[in-house]
């Protein structure tokens, strides 16, 4: 008996109008949606917004509100006998649509290993404040076989930051916050790097190959072929530099917002020296 603004997540993707964003969950599994959006935490005149989890027939499954912390965790348990559609609708309860990103991602333990598929999907991360983002190496994840796609849990650019941050001891989370006047987008992330490795576990103290997937597989080669660099006396600059340079290209050459510069290459960032 009440009219709501709600998200369009249709139109926010580019295509026709749809209030919902829907996922489709087996049965027996957990979603978990996370939602971000462009207000600063613990603001005061931060944006009231209510996410609600309808099945089918509108029922609602589960709702949050939230206002001083722009972030919602929304989750449903399909503890049925068949898989279930979910579909996520967002109120905009106070405050100004003008300039409101959101960003709706899977959250643990759904998009561990396994993303459910959205109806919806688009570029970047919603706020955020990132110093010095030029010098941080933004790592995506892509499979280790042929081909190399792109994992459903990697997160496409290029990233939107609508704030500067400053430090104070005083504030909630240790900084104050001010919004630029006009968002910037960087372009992130800079390559990819293997996931669904092979990888030794203990279980039941015994050791076993299983596969590992995810953001967290593909990140420590990185880290890894960065301490190999610096103990070649590579510095900071040469570093970034040469595993952008050398990064093989996925798709067409340059920057994209998938895999960045591409996928990493250590022997070809080695070999250049840094130069």
């Amino acid at each position: 008996g009440s009219s709501r603004t709600v998200m369009d997540f249709g139109a926010a993707s580019g295509v026709s109008s749809d209030a919902f964003q829907a996922v489709a969950v087996p049965v027996g599994k957990r979603l978990a949606f996370v939602l971000n959006w462009n207000d600063p935490p613990h603001g005061s005149g931060n944006r009231a917004l209510s996410a609600f989890l309808l099945d089918s027939n509108g029922t609602v499954l589960n709702q949050l509100s939230g206002a001083s912390d722009p972030t919602l965790e929304v989750a449903y348990n399909n503890n049925g006998s068949a898989p279930q559609t979910v579909r996520l609708a967002v109120s905009l309860d106070a405050g100004s649509a003008a300039g409101l990103a959101l960003q709706v991602m899977e959250g643990s333990a759904t998009c561990n290993i396994e993303c459910q598929a959205m109806s919806y999907s688009s570029a970047g991360a919603a706020g955020g404040s990132i110093g010095d983002f030029d010098d941080a190496l933004v790592v995506g994840a892509s499979f280790s076989g042929s081909p190399h796609s792109i994992g459903a849990w990697s997160n496409l650019g290029p990233f939107r930051l609508d704030f500067s941050a400053s430090a104070d001891a005083m504030a909630a989370d240790g900084f104050d916050y001010l919004r630029l006047p006009t968002p910037v987008h960087v372009k992130k992330p800079d390559l990819v790097s293997p996931d669904c490795v092979t990888t030794p576990f203990v279980e039941n103290g015994a050791l076993v190959n299983e596969q590992f997937c995810g953001t967290s597989a593909s990140v420590p080669s990185i880290a890894a072929t960065v301490a190999v660099l610096e103990s070649a006396g590579f510095n900071r600059a040469q570093v970034l530099k040469s595993l952008r340079a050398t990064a093989v290209p996925l798709g067409t050459g340059g920057w994209n917002a998938a895999s960045g510069y591409g996928l990493a290459d250590a022997a070809a960032a080695y070999a250049s020296g840094g130069n």
